[in-house]
């Protein structure tokens, strides 16, 4: 949480509420993935995704991995049935 508070500009921190799950990675056991909601909008460090969905945006750490942000859900398995010719998207 507290890297992207840091990455979260004056007027994100207003708006937007983040909420954070931790889920297990489905093929690697030594790495963490998180499912970030983010309710308000989407915080402006993450803007280039919205214009690039199967892009990824990632931050250095200096004494961890790194974190990678992304919106393509790819290694996730889907739960529940789509409604046909419905647009597929995480929103």
């Amino acid at each position: 949480m507290a890297t992207i508070d840091k990455h979260l500009s004056d007027k994100d921190k207003e708006t937007i509420e983040t909420q954070i799950t931790v889920v297990p990675s489905c093929d690697d056991e030594e790495t963490l993935v998180a499912l970030v909601e983010f309710r308000g909008g989407i915080p402006d460090f993450l803007s280039e995704l919205t214009a690039n969905p199967l892009r990824d945006w990632q931050v250095e750490m200096k004494d961890a991995d790194d974190i990678s942000f992304d919106r393509h859900f790819h290694g996730f398995t889907q739960l529940y049935s789509t409604q046909a010719n419905s647009a597929i998207t995480a929103e």
